[in-house]
């Protein structure tokens, strides 16, 4: 039993290493690869918290290990992959992914002391904005977005998303209290259109799914508008 308390921070330890090998892909200008570094990261960093619970092995280690974990794969990674795709085209806009990589810190710093984030987020989830900027060159595969990977794009994305990490703006988690309609309507709103952008686009769209997470989460905002004391 002493060994299941050790597997969420071992399962922690999975995302370490995919973000470490993503960067190493980054820095081959295998940017396809850095992606699929990421998405296995988001499995291990889903599941880690869900075994913790599971084996009643949450601890104070295991929360600043995930953190941890997230700055390597969810932080550096996607800043270092943006510098390398604007890097190919224009030297100067590369070190927007700078602001990626200081702006997650400071996301993932205001996390962990902030008691309002307990049931749902408030400003952008580092995995969804990483998820978002490595999927880019897929969507761009797509002749309506061939321009999100344009240099000048590319650094106004990386502006904007850095600002919604360390936002006021109120996000949907996916975590449910109980499985009701009423209660999770726009959690399952979110899940079957993304299901169907999937379905139709593959993995092109995995950028509009995030977009579609974030416009919800906008509406639901507008309907359901909590008293949210600022973090002093």
């Amino acid at each position: 039993m002493k060994l299941l308390k050790h597997l969420p921070n071992l399962i922690t330890c999975g995302n370490v290493v995919c973000g470490s090998i993503g960067i190493m892909f980054v820095f081959r200008n295998q940017l396809e690869y850095a992606t699929y570094m990421v998405w296995a990261g988001a499995f291990f960093d889903f599941f880690d918290g869900m075994v913790a619970r599971l084996v009643k092995a949450s601890s104070a280690i295991g929360k600043e290990l995930d953190s941890m974990a997230d700055m390597i794969t969810f932080g550096a990674l996607p800043g270092f992959y943006v510098y390398q795709l604007i890097g190919q085209q224009d030297a100067l806009l590369a070190y927007s992914g700078i602001l990626i990589i200081v702006f997650s810190a400071l996301r993932l710093a205001k996390f962990n002391v902030d008691t309002r984030q307990s049931e749902n987020f408030i400003g952008l989830p580092t995995p969804a904005n990483c998820i978002f900027i490595t999927a880019l060159p897929f969507l761009s595969s797509i002749e309506l977005f061939q321009f999100v990977t344009e240099p000048l794009a590319l650094t106004v994305i990386s502006i904007f998303f850095s600002f919604l990490l360390v936002s006021e703006v109120r996000l949907l988690s996916l975590k449910m209290k109980n499985f009701s309609w009423s209660a999770n309507k726009f959690r399952y709103i979110l899940i079957l259109f993304s299901i169907g952008i999937l379905a139709v686009f593959s993995v092109k769209a995995l950028s509009l799914v995030i977009i579609l997470y974030l416009i919800l989460s906008l509406i639901w905002n507008l309907i359901d508008k909590p008293v949210v004391n600022k973090l002093s």
